[in-house]
């Protein structure tokens, strides 16, 4: 269980209370937007070096969305709960990373206020 491994608050502030917060939510979800976020770092990092990378990442990042929400699997894709957790993280990475999604319109990126400290 990741809440019991990182220690449920810790992994509130890592993801931001505000906007994503994890109480409640089954392990498995909780592992999801614990490797978004891990990913949504990962990707703000290497952006700092390369202003271009974010860019490219999210270009890819879509077309695996799109070749994994297109894939025949015999189930049309809005029933299908693989499929379905398969995509979930990929939407949430784009929007830790952009800030924006369908519900809320946009926002600031994931820890848009983070200044590295050297």
């Amino acid at each position: 269980m990741i809440s019991g491994i990182i220690g449920q608050q810790h992994l509130n502030s890592m993801v931001g209370k505000r906007r994503y917060n994890v109480a409640g939510l089954s392990e498995l979800h909780q592992s999801k937007r614990g490797v978004a976020a891990a990913i949504a770092c990962l990707v703000q990092t290497l952006n700092e070096t390369d202003p271009t990378f974010q860019q490219r990442f999210l270009n890819r990042l879509g077309a695996a969305y799109k070749d994994i929400r297109d894939e025949p699997t015999g189930t049309p894709p809005s029933t299908s709960k693989n499929d379905h957790d398969a995509l979930e993280p990929l939407s949430w990475i784009r929007e830790m990373l952009t800030g924006w999604n369908m519900i809320h319109g946009q926002r600031e990126p994931f820890l848009s206020y983070y200044q590295p400290k050297d």
